[in-house]
This record gives structure tokens, sequence and C-alpha cells, in this order.
């Protein structure tokens, strides 16, 4: 198979040894005061120190490659899934060309798509011979860092349960995104894709939690309630924070509603639950036009109360005004009493929007 060049130079050389060697230190200055007896021992060891650290240094840089992986899959008999390739701890990163191969007794490769890449996935899929081809790669410079995604790929199952298939990554070319076009060396991470008995399932993840809304800061206990028996637990708080813990707890030190997202798995695969703005974390809690630390009927009351002057208002821009002010029309109206009437059954949520929204 063809497979067009993003750079039309020649290819880089395959051998990916270093270079470069470490210089060896050949003349110090001398003292400007008569050595001492041990000052030849001592610069001898600092030399040796010096060449074992420039020489670790090097292996270090040697030996940090990249890493292309493809993801372990399980899926029921008959029925179809997808696993990712992916392209971790890479810098500049400007086309990758690969062969992945699979058991096509086992499973059928289906479609190729997705990735970060601006051109591809370009795939040509072989089932017969239970291959696909693969590449992608971008327009031009800067090129991709950190852990991309080159593709997904989806595969139907054709075995029979408990029939294992190799998933082997073979990485035919790896460019940086440069004029130059130098190759990129990488290690390699095969997956595999099982089949499943009936009675092999991946979790079913749920949750719940203590607390979905407060003021900052915010101290939620969440809950595992997950069904399938999940041995592995990966937390999203939607904050950037995240958790490998069971039933984690977790503080909310800014404003904010928060999407919450739980992956769970066992050998069997995994699956995922998010509650959208499951967390809702104020600065004020708003509403809570009396001060007593609770949204309430009273809390409808005493705005009602300071609408016909029989409580006096609070002064525009304090916390108290905010308390009240829960319509955020500068003013302390009916409407406000009206807002807080309806979150205290339900129809509001704590930033006074529209249940559920």
């Amino acid at each position: 198979m063809y497979f067009p060049k993003l750079y039309n130079i020649p290819k880089a050389s395959k051998d990916h040894s270093m270079s470069g060697k470490p210089v060896a230190i050949s003349h110090l200055s001398p003292p400007a005061t008569q050595p001492h007896a041990g000052d030849a021992g001592i610069r001898l060891t600092a030399r040796v120190l010096i060449a074992v650290l420039t020489f670790s240094l090097l292996l270090t840089a040697a030996s940090a490659q990249p890493t292309v992986t493809a993801g372990n899959l399980t899926l029921q008999q008959n029925a179809s899934g997808t696993t990712t390739i992916t392209v971790a701890d890479v810098t500049n990163l400007g086309s990758v060309w690969l062969v992945l191969r699979y058991d096509p007794a086992v499973v059928l490769a289906t479609s190729v798509d997705g990735g970060d890449f601006e051109s591809g996935p370009i795939a040509n899929i072989n089932t017969s011979g239970g291959f696909v081809a693969i590449g992608a790669y971008q327009l031009g410079e800067p090129g991709l860092d950190g852990t991309v995604a080159v593709c997904s790929v989806a595969f139907s199952g054709a075995g029979s349960a408990g029939d294992i298939s190799p998933l082997t990554v073979e990485v035919l070319e790896m460019m940086e995104a440069t004029a130059a076009g130098t190759e990129i060396p990488a290690e390699t991470v095969s997956g595999n894709v099982r089949i499943l008995s009936p009675g092999d399932t991946p979790p079913v993840p749920s949750f719940t939690a203590n607390e979905t809304a407060g003021l900052v800061p915010l101290a939620v206990r969440f809950s595992d309630t997950s069904a399938g028996t999940p041995t592995g637990w990966l937390w999203n708080f939607g904050d950037g924070a995240t958790s490998a813990v069971r039933n984690p707890e977790h503080t909310y030190t800014r404003e904010g509603n928060f999407t919450v997202t739980l992956t769970a798995s066992n050998e069997f695969g995994q699956a995922t639950h998010t509650e959208e703005r499951f967390i809702s974390v104020l600065s004020v809690l708003y509403g809570d036009a009396n001060g007593d630390g609770d949204v309430n009927q009273l809390d409808t009351l005493h705005v009602l109360r300071e609408v016909v002057d029989l409580t006096a208002k609070p002064t525009a821009g304090t916390v108290s005004f905010l308390r009240s002010d829960v319509t955020f029309n500068g003013a302390i109206d009916i409407g406000d009493a009206m807002y807080i009437a309806q979150r205290n059954v339900g129809l509001r949520n704590p930033w006074f929007g529209l249940a559920g929204t």
C-alpha cells in the first residue's frame, strides 16, 4: 500500500542510537596557590563523576521514547466496540503511519475515525489479512505534544465466548513536524480483544454524594453505587481533580457548577457514567435572606417583609443584599420572594436558574 508523504525529503536513518559522545575534560586550570597533596585525587574523582553523570544523561535521553499503544477491548458475542490508538510522551509529532494486526477469526475491523491530527486518519482495512493500515498527519507546524490520539478503530465480534485476539501495533514511520522531518523512534504496547460470555459484563457505574450544593470550601463525600462488581474506579470531579479511590472525598475550593464522571472497570471491561452540573459550589448562599445558613420559606417571608418595609433592606453590594437579590436585578422585590419560594419546592436550582439547567 502507498502512503502519501508529508515531507518530500529522504527518510531519516533507521539507526536511532545516540551519535553524540561525552566530551572528555582534557584540561583544568592550575590553582592560584600550591596544590594540596590530595587535590589530584579530588580532581580525578570529579572527572569520573562528570563522566558517569554525562553518560547517564545520554542513556536517559536515548531511552525516553514515545509509546504507541493499542487499548484493550472487550466485546459481547456479535456486538461491536472501539479501541483507541494513542502516542504518549511525544513532542512536536507531525505524522504517524502504522499497522494494527488482529485475528480475523475472533474480530473484524469495521471502521477507523477520530483522532487529534488535522488530517486523517487515512485507513485501509484488510479483512482477510487481519490488519488495518493507518496514517494521520498535521498540515504543518506546530506538531502535537503530550498524549495524542491517532484514531479509534471499531471492531465487531466474530468469534466465540472466551476467544482473544491480539491487537499488535507496528509503527512504520513517525515524524516530527519540521521541515527536516526528523524521524521519531517509538516503543509499542499491544492490546487485545476478548469475546465475553453472556455473564461476563463490565460494571454499570453510578454514584451518589452526601452534598450537591454548598458554600466554598465545599467538602463532598462520593459513594460508588455501581452494579457489576467493579474492581477499579476513576473519578473526575470537574474541577481538574481526579481520584482512583472507590468512595473518595473531595473539597471544592472555587465557585461553579461541576460535572462529575465515574469510570468503573473490572476484568471484562469498563463503562462511564456522567452527572452534568452535579455539584453547585457558591461563594454566597443565595436565598438565605435571614442569614441562618439555610434556604427555606422563612427566607421567603423575610424578603416579603423587606419589600413592604417591615424589615430594613440591606445595603446594595453587601453579602446580605446578595442573599436576598436572587433575581440578580440589583433590587429586592416581590420577584425575589417568588424565586425563593420556587427553590424551596424544587423548581429552581441553588443558582436560582430553572431546575435541570
